[in-house]
Order: C-alpha cells, then structure tokens, then sequence
C-alpha cells in the first residue's frame, strides 16, 4: 500500500525525471556483459549438454540468433521489460522449421516482467509484479543519464547490478 502512495507521488511529483526514462531502451549492458552475447553463449552451452557437438553448432546456429532486451517505461510510473530471441533466417533450415522451431524456442527464452517505478534526482525504486518471474520485488538505486544512454546502477540488496540502456 505505501507503494502505491509513492507511485502516484512518483508520477505527479517531479515530472522532469520521469521524463528521462519515459520510453522504450534497449539493453546493452548488464553486469558488464554484452546481452545478446550473452544470450547466444547461453544458447550454446544449452545446445552442448544437449548432446550438441561445437561443429553442428557453427554449422547451424553460430551468429544465427536475434534477440531483444528491453526495458520501456511509460509516462504513467509503469514499466515492462521483455527478453526474447528467435533463429534467423539461413539456409540450413528450411522455412517450416524455422517456424517450429522459433515457436518452440520463443517459449523457452521469452521473459515478460512488469511493475511500477519512481525516479528522483539520481534516484529510483522499481517494484516488480508479484506474478513476474525475474525482476520480482523492490529494486532500487541511482541512475545516470547522458545522451541516448540510461545507465542503471542497482543497490547490493535490490541484486540488480548494472544495466546500460540506449534509446
């Protein structure tokens, strides 16, 4: 319930930093690592335990994978971040299943997460959705804001790390 109070004072009281991060930014960045090499190295290890051999992967999928990271935030204190990937089109595929395959893979990869949030001077407090899977719960800490760049910097007990954003 305090949260909601502070939502509604996050939303009406000091626009002008609301304004900073009113959006869709991608993500570029988090704890330093790269998000989509990140996501096709998660991809590949899953793949090898498979049964997967390194051949097969570079033959199939190496530099194949398109995936989006995105935090947007919208001008009503709410945001939505959303993680998904899908196989790009290649020649080793043929394009039925490249759709079955996407369909299947878009289930296991695809993360949606939803709360509301309050920014102050260098300040922030997102709250996750209780039914959110990642990002549950308080997350809080300082922002930065230059150009086309929002760089988020979580507190040690939010566990959020760093996150680079660009517009």
């Amino acid at each position: 319930m305090l949260f909601v109070g502070l939502s509604i004072f996050g939303g009406c009281g000091d626009g002008y930093h609301t304004d900073e991060w009113v959006g869709r930014w991608t993500v570029e960045m988090w704890d330093g690592e790269n998000v989509d090499e990140e996501m096709e190295t998660s991809v590949k290890l899953g793949f090898l335990k498979g049964g997967g051999s390194v051949e097969e992967w570079d033959l199939c999928c190496k530099n194949r994978l398109d995936s989006t990271t995105e935090f947007t935030f919208g001008d009503d204190s709410r945001w939505e971040f959303v993680r998904t990937g899908k196989w790009n089109k290649s020649s080793f595929w043929s394009d039925a299943e490249l759709k079955e395959l996407n369909a299947e893979f878009a289930s296991l990869i695809t993360f949606l997460s939803t709360g509301s949030y309050i920014v102050t001077d260098d300040g922030f407090i997102m709250q996750g959705d209780k039914r959110n899977v990642i990002l549950k719960g308080k997350i809080s800490g300082l922002w930065k804001r230059s150009g086309s760049k929002l760089t988020l910097f979580g507190d040690d007990k939010s566990g959020l790390g760093t996150i680079v954003l660009s517009k």
